[in-house]
């Protein structure tokens, strides 16, 4: 903490230390000493120096005065900008100094001034007079003046009579001379092509120099684009006045076709070439023109609705078709090489349309059967059979257009004739007994149908009586019995008046098969009563008999089961 006070202390006796020396020192008489550096003649105390450097030792005042401007000749001079006392910059021109024991340096800021002279018939906004060396004269371009429809542009500048480009830097005097051409305002109502001398141009409403040259008539702005002109100017025209151009053109571009097509131009059917055509015309080419069952079919890089914008070649060609027209639609191949499924194609005059091999389902009943066939022409009868869907609710012989046949479900052509048997033989112990069906016969098939049968399967039973195992023949009978039925064979018979009785175990037999039935008899000592073996259609064999034996009779009595069945 003492050392702090300390150092407190001895800062400000050091700050004391000057206050004190100068009040001691006002006291004294001193010398100052000036060093002046100036480019340009002063006056020191009111005599004239020239340009130079001094140095003056002083103990009084010093009165020193620079010149603002000092010329070197009418069109050059120097200009005090300043000066530099002790290095700092102060804007006077007189400076006075005290004697004080101290040392100052003067320094004069001059720069070069030269004369700029300004010459121009027109106004312009640059001026005349004095510029530093290295500044610029700065001309705002493009520059004109106008008045009304008439304006003066500024096409060239001289600097001391050579041309020079703005802006210019001043490096000594200078006499700057504008140069000025004519324009005239050109007014035109409606844009156009033309040659502005000589060259093809787009004339639009804007100022041209006089003396311009315009040629406005029939322009070709390429070999295959040109406009028409009119208007109040067509022609050559020479620009020395303000003008207005009333022109109208009509461009027409020139349409190149590689060979003529049929077509519409604005609505009107013709045949089209190559030519030229105003602009924005419609052309229409259609992709197909029908004639009835012909047509014309154009393809190219121009098809349809086609308004004209510009030079355009059109390379379409234009083909002849027919319509070929089927009742249905079918697998075809054209001999193009196109191959598809449709009911009606268009044709190319020239080309052949197949018609390949297919069936064609109308309805899942009833169908149609295409044979390969070809055509090269619209008028066409397509060949082909209609077949019907018959459903049999189970096979059975019948006949089908005079064949013997098995009757199955499937198709059948139109027109076929199909008559069922009411009894077929399959062999000569085997036939088939139709029961019940709503249909027998249809002798010409129109549509699809279903037979609903029902039916039996009957055979062929055989029986022969013998005597013994002799070949004496006691009796024959043949009946047709059902499948599954059950044949009973009679215990006893009668023949010549004598009385048989069966040598057999067996005397039933089912029915599965034809069957041929063997059976042995024996005579019984008295004659019994005569017993009939009968049987009436398809019945199962009833035999009753009655067998009296002993000495007295003896009767025996056999129950037959019959069946009754339908037979032709």
């Amino acid at each position: 903490m003492q050392m702090i006070k300390i150092l407190l202390l001895l800062i400000f006796l050091i700050l004391l230390l000057p206050v004190l020396g100068t009040h001691s020192s006002t006291h004294v008489n001193k010398f100052s000493t000036v060093r002046v550096v100036s480019a340009s003649p002063f006056l020191i105390n009111g005599t004239i120096s020239p340009a130079g450097t001094y140095v003056l030792r002083f103990n009084n005042t010093v009165n020193i005065t620079f010149f603002k401007y000092f010329y070197l000749s009418n069109d050059s001079r120097l200009y005090l900008k300043g000066e530099y006392i002790n290095n700092t910059l102060t804007n006077v021109t007189t400076i006075v100094l005290s004697a004080q024991g101290g040392y100052t340096t003067i320094n004069t800021y001059y720069i070069k001034e030269f004369y700029v002279n300004v010459i121009s018939t027109y106004p312009i906004p640059v001026h005349g007079g004095w510029y530093e060396y290295g500044q610029y004269v700065k001309v705002k371009l493009p520059y004109f003046y106008q008045i009304g429809l008439i304006r003066e542009v500024l096409t060239q500048v001289y600097a001391n009579n050579s041309r020079v480009n703005p802006p210019i830097r001043v490096n000594g005097p200078l006499t700057v001379t504008f140069s000025f051409s004519t324009e005239y305002f050109v007014n035109v109502t409606c844009p156009v092509y033309g040659y502005i001398n000589g060259t093809l141009s787009r004339v639009l409403s804007n100022w041209y120099p006089s003396g311009t040259i315009f040629n406005i008539s029939t322009v070709y702005v390429s070999p295959y684009v040109k406009y028409i002109t009119s208007g109040n100017l067509v022609g050559i025209i020479t620009l020395n006045s303000p003008i207005i151009i009333n022109d109208t053109q009509t461009q027409l571009d020139y349409v190149t076709f590689l060979r003529p097509v049929f077509g519409y131009v604005n609505g009107i059917a013709e045949t089209i070439y190559s030519q030229w055509f105003n602009y924005s015309t419609l052309i229409n080419i259609p992709a197909f023109i029908n004639n009835g069952n012909y047509r014309i079919n154009t393809v190219g890089n121009v098809t349809g609705e086609y308004r004209v914008s510009g030079p355009t070649i059109v390379n379409d060609f234009q083909y002849k078709q027919y319509l070929v027209k089927f009742p249905f639609p079918l697998e075809i191949y054209i001999s193009n090489g196109t191959t598809s499924r449709t009911d009606s194609a268009w044709i190319y005059e020239g080309d052949n349309v197949k018609v390949l091999p297919q069936i064609y389902y109308l309805t899942p009943l009833i169908r149609y059967i295409i044979q390969e066939q070809t055509y090269n022409s619209p008028n066409i009868h397509l060949n082909y059979t209609t077949q019907y869907y018959v459903t049999v609710s189970y096979p059975i012989p019948a006949e089908i257009n005079g064949e013997n046949t098995t009757l199955s479900s499937g198709w059948f052509n139109q027109s076929t004739s199909i008559y069922i048997y009411k009894t077929y033989y399959v062999t000569n112990n085997t036939r088939i007994v139709i029961l019940n069906s709503n249909t027998y016969f249809i002798p010409s098939l129109q549509s699809p149908t279903f037979i609903q049968i029902y039916y039996i399967k009957e055979y062929l039973v055989s029986l022969q009586g013998i005597y013994g195992n002799s070949s004496t023949v006691l009796f024959t009978n043949q009946i047709w019995d059902s499948y599954n039925a059950t044949v009973y064979v009679p215990q006893v018979i009668e023949h010549g008046g004598i009385l048989f009785l069966l040598n057999s175990t067996k005397s039933t037999y089912v029915v599965t098969d034809p069957l041929n039935i063997t059976a042995k008899y024996l005579p019984i000592i008295e004659p019994s009563p005569k017993v009939d073996y009968k049987s009436n259609n398809n019945s199962v064999l009833v035999f009753i008999s009655g067998i009296i034996l002993a000495t007295a009779s003896v009767s025996l009595a056999f129950l037959v089961k019959e069946k009754r069945i339908k037979r032709e």
